[in-house]
């Protein structure tokens, strides 16, 4: 379950697994516009994604994805919980992510989803 709110130029997701009582929080707050990732980019390489992969009943699936270039955003993480990472068995950074970008989102066509094997 997730929940998203606005308050006072922040933004707030919490994040709550099915079966789980623990409530994962992260807090930022937007800032400078900095337009379309450069093709080629860091930026551009983690954020325009035009596929998505998901694990279903012991199957790797896959769909193509569409969407116009997202609007990015510098962004301050002011809260960030790491409990995230050892949910997925993955060890927790030291300190904050060393990227931080937003957008306010864009309409995405997502295609059927097939076997990606």
């Amino acid at each position: 379950k997730m929940q998203v709110t606005y308050r006072n130029q922040e933004i707030r997701y919490s994040c709550q697994r099915r079966g789980s009582s623990a409530v994962l929080v992260y807090e930022f707050r937007p800032l400078n516009n900095i337009g379309e990732a450069k093709i080629g980019s860091l930026e551009f390489f983690l954020i325009e994604r035009y596929r998505l992969f998901c694990f279903r009943r012991g199957r790797l699936l896959t769909g193509r994805v569409y969407h116009s270039p997202y609007l990015l955003r510098e962004a301050i993480v002011t809260n960030f919980d790491k409990h995230l990472f050892s949910l997925n068995r993955l060890p927790a950074p030291a300190g904050l992510p060393n990227s931080v970008l937003y957008s306010p989102g864009v309409d995405v066509t997502v295609y059927p989803i097939e076997s990606a094997h």
